[in-house]
């Protein structure tokens, strides 16, 4: 029944939502009273699913999938060596029959997030550790397709960074490890061959690493890459995903960027492919330069 692969391929692109690294990880902290505030949207196509052998294979029933949202994205200097992350998105998402056009969709918002930020070494080498709880936003998770998994997380990570002036650039990385709990139980169905993947319900764990590098071109021109890697375990067989994220920052000036970036899954497992595209736009008030990552001020050398 088309229902049924509906709700099995709505679980899909929760387990692709879910396998996402930190949106916005960075080891430079801003000082008290200092801000970052992003607002960005934009739409993630999923076309089809990452098999056991990192294959790509179609969804059950000629599905595909698509979200379409909004995400706010907000970090506060609070303390001298602490900041605090806030970050909560919106979305609809919907999964429809290629065919025959049956669809299903579901909006609200999805999983907020809340997290800790503690710097260990400060200025153009940096070393941070942060922690982080997310959590449903209020959601029915056996809606179909789910908005998420209704579950709880809580994760930490290590963050370094460097700035490389001479290049004009800037490098930051970061890992970490996630414990998910009360993760539901579903099944995803897909074909080409046909075979079926259980998702076990109860507690999963993630690693995951993600890495930047940014370089300028001129004085208002930001140029970067991201990466972002992410394992689960725990639930089921082994989900893994690989990403690649280009983006391009005009700094209008020190205080608003207008952000245009894509995101692309270019390898996984046992989760569903994605291709997305952002536009974005933030407001910020901070003393970082402009190689002290993301956050930096355009007119700070």
């Amino acid at each position: 029944m088309i229902s049924t692969a509906l709700r099995a391929s709505g679980l899909a692109l929760t387990a692709a939502l879910t396998l996402a690294a930190p949106a916005f990880a960075g080891p430079w902290l801003l000082q008290p009273k200092e801000y970052y505030s992003e607002f960005q949207g934009g739409t993630t196509r999923y076309p089809d699913w990452f098999n056991n052998d990192g294959s790509r294979v179609p969804f059950a029933g000629n599905l595909k999938g698509a979200d379409y949202g909004l995400t706010i994205y907000n970090e506060f200097g609070w303390k001298e060596k602490l900041g605090v992350i806030f970050q909560i998105p919106f979305k609809s998402v919907t999964v429809y029959d290629d065919v025959n056009g049956d669809a299903a969709t579901s909006t609200g918002f999805q999983d907020m997030s809340l997290g800790l930020r503690y710097a260990l070494a400060r200025g153009n080498s940096p070393v941070a550790v942060q922690v982080d709880w997310r959590g449903a936003s209020g959601y029915n998770p056996k809606l179909t397709p789910p908005l998420g998994e209704g579950s709880q997380d809580l994760s930490g990570q290590l963050l370094v960074g460097t700035s490389v002036p001479a290049l004009y650039a800037f490098v930051q990385a970061a890992g970490g490890y996630r414990v998910r709990f009360n993760v539901r139980a579903d099944t995803v169905l897909t074909e080409s061959p046909r075979d079926t993947t259980g998702f076990d319900e109860g507690q999963a764990k993630e690693v995951f690493a993600t890495a930047d590098l940014g370089v300028w071109l001129g004085n208002q021109i930001l140029l970067a890459a991201n990466t972002n890697w992410v394992s689960q375990t725990g639930r089921g067989p082994t989900a893994t995903s690989m990403e690649v994220s280009p983006r391009l920052i005009y700094r209008v000036d020190g205080g608003i960027d207008l952000i245009l970036s894509s995101t692309h899954m270019i390898w996984g497992q046992n989760t569903a492919k994605s291709d997305g595209f952002q536009i974005g736009v933030a407001f910020k008030s901070t003393k970082l330069n402009r190689y002290q990552g993301y956050l930096g001020n355009a007119q700070r050398h």
